[in-house]
């Protein structure tokens, strides 16, 4: 089964100021969910992804981002490859949270990171390469061709 790691940001998104660009992503987290709760997508967290729901300045959006977050998570590390982060920041250049959300859905063998941050989309290329992960935004998640294909089988 194809299992991938959803960034907070994209697990916040429906609850962001509309414009555009956040309506797009929207609802291709919904779609993306939609596939999860038809088992036709294994969505793995991390303690990482439970700290940083935890940070959300609002109690509102909190409370509901960890609620959705526990309703489709499948699976979760608890363990922070602390090798693996220091590695992801050397290659990348990335900060602290990122290379650990990184580094654990490299642990938990996922196929795709799913991200809004256009810093860690720019690094997108250098990370598939040296960790065979794919790292898109949840658009292009929901429109990858080969992804299209799986749900089809």
């Amino acid at each position: 089964m194809l299992r991938a790691y959803i960034d907070t940001n994209v697990w916040s998104r429906p609850f962001d100021k509309p414009s555009e660009r956040i309506i797009k992503e929207t609802d291709a987290v919904f779609k993306i969910l939609k596939w999860a709760k038809e088992s036709k997508l294994v969505i793995v967290g991390s303690v990482v992804l439970d700290v940083e729901a935890g940070n959300i300045e609002s109690w509102e959006k909190r409370v509901v981002v960890q609620r959705v977050i526990e309703l489709f998570v499948s699976e979760k590390t608890l363990q922070i490859p602390s090798a693996k982060v220091e590695e992801i920041i050397k290659a990348t250049n990335l900060k602290l949270p990122d290379a650990a959300h990184l580094a654990c859905a490299a642990q938990l063998g996922c196929k795709y990171f799913i991200t809004c941050d256009d810093r860690v989309l720019r690094k997108g290329r250098e990370i598939e390469r040296l960790y065979g992960m794919k790292v898109c935004s949840p658009v292009e998640f929901a429109e990858e061709e080969k992804w299209q294909q799986r749900l089809k089988r």
